[in-house]
């Protein structure tokens, strides 16, 4: 992928959910990178536009203090299954690794 981010080009992505950003990110240089500009199919972008929004909306019914332990845990399942998918439609042409979350909030 060339012209996505500050580097001249990228070979490594990171997956990371985050809030008001696409999920992926150079691994190198650490911009935000636009899912529409990876060649992989929109139901995998649905996918991971999903996974990010359901950890969005968990963020905010917390008021941005964290997320649960059964919710790391689904988000870690989910991100790293997320993050196998993605490395199967770019044909390992990238280094590719999913950032986990731990809890920080105790459920009651």
């Amino acid at each position: 992928m060339k012209d996505v981010c500050f580097c001249d080009e990228t070979f490594e992505i990171l997956v990371e959910a985050e809030v008001s950003a696409d999920p992926i990110w150079c691994n190198k240089c650490k911009a935000n990178l636009d899912l529409d500009e990876l060649p992989i199919s929109e139901e995998l972008k649905a996918e991971l536009y999903e996974w990010n929004s359901t950890f969005s909306n968990h963020l905010a019914s917390h008021n941005y203090n964290g997320i649960t332990q059964s919710f790391s845990e689904w988000l870690n399942a989910s991100g790293e299954n997320l993050t196998k998918k993605l490395s199967a439609e770019l044909t390992n042409t990238y280094v590719i690794q999913y950032h986990p979350y731990e809890s920080i909030i105790k459920e009651k």
